[in-house]
């Protein structure tokens, strides 16, 4: 297995090489090497671990679809896509262990699956490109890395479920939805497993930008996820910002802004998430910060603001039943949503 440690040189795709340094944490947090630089991570996600990385021994240049579509089924496979290359058609990979290079010229215009409902695939990262007309779907899938990638999926929705995943990040990423039919069109979405927990999500430096009459995104039944410096909903034409619901666990969120406000339950669930830390999390809309939270729901918010057109400016905001401080009302005009310039792909 080739995974993130200490001192590790991750030789990179330009073969410039990039050192994964260590850091001191806080006693209460601890530090996770890997491809982008978290900061300290509280104890409660102490299983949390990075995808493991492709092991390749062959490597394939491809010019065509009918290329991409072959190289995406052998193991252990190395593919670069042509630069200033639209690659249509419906794509499902059923290999493992793949290195899949997309420079940001070229375009994906189709389905892009990830396994399917009787094959499991493993250990794929996914670096720059596009995609167009989508959907996005991890179908079964585990140990997947999505790094400045820009996908926009029309009139459908990102569907990260079929089957249980374990360690999935999307890092320097986005993902739009576009044209949504229905309120079901998420440019992320996962339902819950039948048995047990989705576990190990990783959203660094991405933005999920939904559609008019859309929603943003649906975290349910997983274990262990972070978010840190994003973006959900900049702007405000979904529905909600952020939900996670049907007995989340573990779960960081900060330095990240959601408009229309997070969303903490469903009247099912034993509880909407417990072990929530959130640290410099900003919301606007009018609801208040936490639009639903279930009463079981354990954690806590510290340092937040809310910008909203109700309340009084300054007045620590209700966050029960979590706990902390320094959360505050910030007057705001409900029309000025923050810019998501600089956050996801850079393309």
């Amino acid at each position: 297995m080739v995974g993130w440690g200490p001192g590790l040189t991750d030789v990179g795709l330009s073969g410039g090489g990039r050192v994964i340094s260590t850091a001191v944490c806080p006693v209460g947090y601890f530090f996770l090497p890997g491809p982008y630089p978290l900061g300290c991570i509280p104890n409660v996600l102490g299983g949390v671990s990075w995808p493991i990385l492709p092991e390749t021994t062959v490597s394939d240049t491809v010019t065509t679809f009918a290329e991409l579509e072959t190289a995406v089924g052998v193991n252990g496979n190395l593919i670069t896509l042509q630069g200033a290359t639209t690659f249509t058609g419906n794509l499902t990979v059923t290999a493992s262990d793949l290195d899949i290079i997309i420079p940001n010229d070229s375009t994906i215009d189709g389905l892009f699956q990830f396994g399917t409902g009787g094959s499991r695939v493993a250990r794929i990262r996914v670096t720059g490109g596009n995609m167009t007309t989508g959907p996005l779907d991890l179908d079964n899938a585990q140990d997947i890395l999505f790094d400045n990638f820009h996908g926009i999926t029309d009139g459908a929705h990102n569907n990260f479920t079929g089957s249980r995943f374990d360690r999935v990040a999307l890092i320097n990423t986005t993902l739009e939805v576009i044209n949504p039919l229905t309120t079901d069109d998420w440019p992320l979405f996962m339902s819950p497993v039948a048995a047990g927990h989705h576990t190990d999500l990783i959203l660094a430096n991405v933005n999920l930008q939904g559609g008019l009459a859309g929603q943003t995104d649906r975290i349910q039944k997983v274990v262990n996820t972070i978010i840190v410096d994003s973006i959900f909903n900049a702007n405000g034409n979904a529905s909600n910002g952020l939900r996670m619901h049907k007995e989340c666990a573990n779960a960081l969120i900060r330095d990240t802004t959601i408009v229309k406000g997070i969303l903490l339950n469903e009247t099912s669930d034993a509880h909407g998430v417990i072990n929530f830390v959130g640290e410099r999390v900003t919301t606007y809309g009018a609801l208040a910060f936490f639009g639903t939270h279930d009463p079981e729901n354990t954690g806590t918010l510290n340092d937040s603001d809310s910008h909203r057109t109700g309340g009084t400016p300054g007045q620590e905001i209700s966050i029960d039943p979590f706990t902390g401080t320094n959360n505050l009302i910030i007057g705001w005009d409900g029309v000025s949503f923050p810019s998501a310039a600089g956050i996801g792909a850079d393309h």
